[in-house]
């Protein structure tokens, strides 16, 4: 068992309990007991040790592979995070581009608006030379933010299509129950959970353009 611990292994880790403790494995976790608010991160898949259930309640998990649990989250709220199908490296990656590339478009937006002012004082040839240097500056950086725009969207894409490839299969299990203020998020796409579900299971849909549950 360990509490307020971290523990690092390369290969799989088997642990009775743990609290408050950050777990970092590069293959799979067993767990006898119960994870309370701990922060795992495996490149393998996350289960009960000796086929016993184990209930995961609050913090987050990012599984590379699948969660199979008992319990996901608490009667009592207990924000839990349960994160499958991609490696924390490529999650990270892409939700560093995605976030980048929306505070890029709406910079881009601020500077669009500057132009759409000075563009008509420059043809009106009443555009004073403060303006002028203005529109230039504008039209530089304008064009600096959609060359990097253009870039970032198209390893958003790459990104995308690796993480869609991998999670396809991806899934995660609570044979006993998932309570309100539980988030499941499969590859990229979430689903959060605001009624308690019984013996249930997630896995993307067909489509795999948003995550499903099923009874188990």
């Amino acid at each position: 068992d360990c509490v307020k611990s971290k523990i690092q292994s390369t290969s799989d880790m088997h642990i009775g309990s743990a609290a408050r403790s950050r777990l970092l494995c590069g293959s799979d976790i067993l767990i006898g007991g119960t994870a309370e608010f701990c922060d795992i991160i495996l490149n393998g898949s996350l289960m009960g040790r000796n086929g016993d259930k184990c209930d995961i309640i609050g913090g987050r998990v990012v599984a590379a592979g699948n969660v199979s649990t008992g319990n996901i989250g608490a009667a009592k709220p207990s924000p839990t995070s349960i994160e499958v199908g991609a490696p924390l490296p490529l999650r990270s990656r892409h939700d560093h581009t995605a976030r980048q590339t929306v505070v890029m478009i709406k910079n881009k937006k601020i500077v669009e608006s500057e132009l759409n002012r000075l563009i008509p004082i420059a043809k009106s040839g009443k555009i004073s030379s403060d303006d002028m240097a203005k529109l230039k500056r504008a039209s530089v950086i304008h064009e600096a933010l959609s060359q990097r725009i253009e870039r970032n969207s198209a390893g958003l894409r790459k990104l995308q299509f690796v993480m869609a490839k991998l999670s396809a299969r991806a899934s995660v299990k609570a044979v006993s129950a998932v309570f309100p203020e539980t988030t499941i998020k499969i590859g990229r796409l979430a689903m959060k959970i605001d009624r308690r579900l019984d013996k249930v299971a997630f896995k993307l849909n067909e489509q795999q353009d948003a995550v499903i549950s099923s009874k188990i």
